[in-house]
């Protein structure tokens, strides 16, 4: 049986032959299908094919013990997510690259754009401890509240800049990807140059999720068909396991972060 991809060349290739025989607006609709299925059956499992193995890759590194499983459900966890994500960009940079071609108005299109600009258009600053947070029974004397201050705001920074420098890694391997399939990113500006940061920063916080998500059940030794349960099923299942392990390994986490350098 052919294949719908051996259907549609044999279907392109009678329209070709006939096409000079065809009415002018039957035309210009066959067009506009073959744009959409040169995108379907030749654009989409080209990005899929080089950027899913390429941030596989790089979830394996960040989340090193993800490599240790070959359990079925964690391999196919991990590549159907990581599939499902770069299927995710590779729409939020068609839709990028429609709103600048259409001359959109971001801001009077999006009612929280005045946010979004605040939020996403400038670099994210650790939250450090400062004197708000002080509590005047708990922390009387103002040296020791100094030095308490200090050295938290100290490991603030080194966690904040430990986070940074995984975000900059995630970029760094889906940004020349990005060039390379949709060249016309390039010509991005002002507004619609922020949306591609808006958009390709989301699609990292929802691949950071499935890495965590992953490094959570085998760190805790859960069973791997835990990572299907909703959030609330998840969280009923999880709570035993928090409660017996969670001070071990949030040290063993708190070690791997300042023993790693930024």
């Amino acid at each position: 049986m052919n294949s719908d991809k051996d259907k549609h060349k044999d279907f392109v290739s009678r329209y070709y032959l006939n096409k000079d025989k065809l009415p002018d607006d039957f035309n210009r609709s066959i067009e506009e299908y073959l744009e959409l299925a040169k995108w379907w059956y030749e654009e989409l499992p080209a990005w899929l094919n080089e950027s899913t193995e390429h941030v596989k890759k790089l979830m394996l590194e960040q989340f090193p013990i993800i490599k240790t499983s070959h359990h079925p459900v964690i391999v196919t966890y991990l590549h159907e997510m990581n599939e499902t994500y770069m299927w995710r960009l590779h729409f939020a940079m068609r839709a990028v690259l429609k709103e600048q071609k259409k001359k959109i108005n971001l801001p009077k299109k999006y009612p929280r754009w005045k946010q979004w600009k605040e939020f996403y258009g400038k670099p994210e600053e650790p939250h450090l401890m400062t004197d708000k947070l002080r509590n005047p029974f708990l922390h009387k004397d103002d040296a020791e509240w100094e030095k308490l201050k200090a050295e938290e705001n100290r490991n603030i920074i080194i966690i904040h800049a430990w986070q940074e420098k995984r975000k900059q890694e995630f970029y760094d391997a889906v940004y020349p990807l990005l060039l390379k399939h949709f060249p016309l990113l390039n010509e991005l500006d002002g507004d619609h140059l922020l949306n591609f940061g808006i958009r390709l920063r989301d699609n990292y916080e929802e691949w950071k999720y499935v890495g965590e998500h992953l490094e959570t059940v085998l760190e805790y030794g859960m069973p791997p068909e835990t990572l299907d349960l909703d959030t609330d099923d998840f969280q009923k299942a999880f709570h035993p396991y928090f409660l017996k392990d969670h001070r071990r390994l949030s040290a063993e986490r708190h070690k791997r972060i300042f023993g790693e350098g930024v």
